[in-house]
């Protein structure tokens, strides 16, 4: 499976979890501390909730990385 292929599976996966946790009410906390840096927590909901998305993809690309190379090395 190509590296593009994976990584696009990976984001229709967290953006269903994303979507079902805020759905469910599970990312209020989460949404509000984007206040900190200026996001509204309603006005810029989309915005915050495509920013939890990006941060889960970069933990997990992160994670993916760090075991290939300890299997690898």
């Amino acid at each position: 499976m190509s590296k593009e292929i994976h990584e696009d599976m990976l984001w229709q996966q967290i953006e269903q979890e994303v979507m079902t946790e805020h759905e469910e009410g599970l990312l209020e906390q989460e949404i509000f501390s984007y206040s900190r840096i200026g996001l509204h927590a309603d006005d810029d909901r989309d915005e915050i909730l495509h920013e939890i998305m990006e941060q889960r993809f970069r933990e997990r690309c992160v994670w993916i990385v760090k075991n290939v190379m300890i299997k690898v090395g």
